[in-house]
């Protein structure tokens, strides 16, 4: 939860067009968005099951999650579901 660091394995990343922030799906059922230059957390999203691809929109203003319960779900930069 929260901006701290996953708490099961890594499943995916996936980097922000411009390099300055990254994604990642954990096995924590949650998808997170960390700073890259500082590699802080600074976005966390709870999911229904664990995450196993993610994904950067080309504007870096979305990210999508595919999840292990077969489901695609899109986000906004702020975690909301779309």
């Amino acid at each position: 939860g929260g901006t701290d660091g996953h708490k099961q394995i890594v499943l995916s990343v996936a980097v922000h067009p411009d390099g300055s922030q990254f994604a990642t799906g954990g096995g924590d059922n949650s998808a997170k968005i960390w700073d890259m230059p500082t590699s802080q957390a600074i976005r966390s999203i709870a999911l229904a099951s664990d995450p196993s691809a993610v994904a950067v929109s080309p504007d870096g203003k979305k990210v999508a999650t595919a999840g292990a319960d077969g489901k695609a779900r899109l986000h906004d930069a702020d975690g909301k579901l779309l």
